[in-house]
C-alpha cells in the first residue's frame, strides 16, 4: 500500500497571517507492517519529519503548531485536546440539566498536559465552572491542578462574583446605552495561586477587585 495525502496550513496561528504550507502525511508497507511518515514544509525544519503531536494540533487549528516544549512524543495528549471541545459542550449541556440551569458553562482545559506528565509548568489542567446570571450577578469558581515537579503543592483554587451594573439606565441617548450595555463587569475574588511557583514560597489566600471593561473596535467602541 502506497498512499499520500497533503493538508494547506498557515504557516502560524496569528490571525494576520496568509501565507500557507504543507503538511504531508504517508503510508507505506505492506499490511502486515504498515509504516506512517508526517513531514512538512513548515517552519524552519523544511523537509523533516514532525511528531504525531505537531500533526495532530496543527490539523486541528489549521495553522502549523510546532511542537512544544517537553511535548515530544505526546500524541496522546494532544489529541485528547482536540477533542476538549465538543467534550466541554457535552459536560456543559450535562452540569445545566443535573442543576436545573443554574450552571451555565462547565469547561475542563490541559487534560493533554496531565496525560503527559508535563513538567515545563506551561500548562494545569483546570476545571472551571460559571453560573447564570441572576440580578445581574454570576459566581465563577476554578480548580486546577499543575503537574509540575517543583511545586510545593500543585493546586489552585479561584472563586468569583460578577456583576454588571445597569449603567444603560443612565443615557438618554440610544447610541451610548448600546456602548454601556452589558459592558461594564466589577468583579471580586479569592484565590490561592503560586506566583513564582517556588518550594519555599508559602502560598496564601488573596483578594482581587477590579472594574473590566469589553469592548469592539469595529462599528461600536
Amino acid at each position: 500500500v502506497n498512499m499520500e495525502g497533503e493538508k494547506k496550513l498557515r504557516t502560524d496561528c496569528r490571525v494576520d497571517t496568509r501565507s500557507t504550507c504543507q503538511l504531508f502525511v504517508r503510508l507505506d508497507g505492506r499490511l502486515e507492517n504498515m509504516g506512517f511518515t508526517y513531514d512538512t514544509d513548515c517552519g524552519q525544519n523544511t523537509g523533516d519529519p514532525v511528531p504525531p503531536s505537531v500533526l495532530i494540533n496543527s490539523m486541528n487549528q489549521g495553522c502549523y503548531v510546532p511542537e512544544a516544549p517537553g511535548a515530544q512524543g505526546n500524541y496522546g495528549g494532544a489529541a485528547i485536546d482536540m477533542l476538549l471541545g465538543p467534550l466541554n459542550s457535552q459536560l456543559s449541556q450535562g452540569t445545566s440539566r443535573v442543576s436545573g440551569g443554574f450552571i451555565k458553562s462547565t469547561q475542563i482545559s490541559g487534560l493533554g498536559a496531565l496525560l503527559g506528565n508535563d513538567t515545563t509548568g506551561m500548562e494545569s489542567f483546570a476545571l472551571e465552572v460559571e453560573s447564570r446570571s441572576v440580578h445581574r450577578t454570576s459566581l465563577k469558581g476554578r480548580a486546577a491542578y499543575h503537574p509540575e515537579t517543583k511545586l510545593a503543592s500543585p493546586w489552585e483554587t479561584r472563586l468569583a462574583a460578577e456583576y454588571r451594573p445597569p449603567l444603560e439606565k443612565l443615557a438618554s441617548d440610544s447610541v451610548w446605552r448600546a456602548r454601556l450595555k452589558d459592558h461594564f463587569t466589577v468583579e471580586t475574588a479569592v484565590e490561592t495561586r503560586p506566583e513564582n511557583r517556588d518550594l519555599d514560597e508559602e502560598r496564601t489566600v488573596s483578594q482581587r477587585a477590579g472594574l473590566r471593561y469589553r469592548h469592539r473596535f469595529w462599528k461600536l467602541w
